[in-house]
């Protein structure tokens, strides 16, 4: 009924890398959108494997320029963590103090200062009449792998319900923080 009031809003071309892409896989996507390019240019990656090999172990050798391997191998040793548990119990400085906790790693990135920087979740007590007292990660910051300490992998997954393991994991994080 009020058509009119609703704004229209046209989809975003596709941009010039896109472009300068498909112009290499002899495609022309100027004028189609950047949903609709990037749909296309997948289309024709997976019409030739070789094709989108090559661009990504170009973008491999770039980083690689770009980072170093050193960095690169850290990135993955983290990646790596991620694709197991995904929990580290860790100590790590946060100002002028030193906090010891069971962390959910949920992403590992070299960031703009060159430093493999991870996005972390700690865990929150969260009370529920029917199911109790149980542990949540949401709180999610991102800090630098050399402000953590140490850390341990955990082998399995925290149990959620289980806070006084929680508590013994901590105590041990405790007393190896002090060592």
């Amino acid at each position: 009924m009020f058509g009119w009031m609703k704004k229209h809003v046209s989809p975003e071309a596709a941009t010039d890398r896109q472009k300068r892409y498909a112009r290499r896989l002899n495609l022309d996507v100027s004028k189609l959108s950047k949903a609709d390019a990037t749909a296309a240019i997948s289309k024709a990656e997976a019409a030739n494997p070789d094709t989108r090999a090559s661009r990504v172990h170009a973008l491999a050798a770039k980083r690689l320029k770009e980072f170093g391997p050193e960095l690169i191998a850290e990135e993955a040793r983290w990646e790596e963590i991620i694709g197991g548990t995904g929990y580290i119990l860790a100590a790590y400085a946060r100002g002028n103090s030193t906090i010891v906790d069971v962390l959910q790693v949920n992403h590992a990135e070299i960031g703009t200062r060159r430093k493999v920087v991870l996005t972390l979740a700690s865990p929150k007590v969260t009370k529920d009449r029917h199911a109790g007292d149980f542990l949540e990660w949401e709180r999610e910051f991102d800090i630098p792998v050399d402000a953590i300490v140490f850390h341990e992998v955990l082998r399995e997954e925290p149990d959620i319900f289980d806070l006084a393991g929680y508590k013994r994991l901590v105590e041990r994080g405790l007393k190896r923080a002090k060592a």
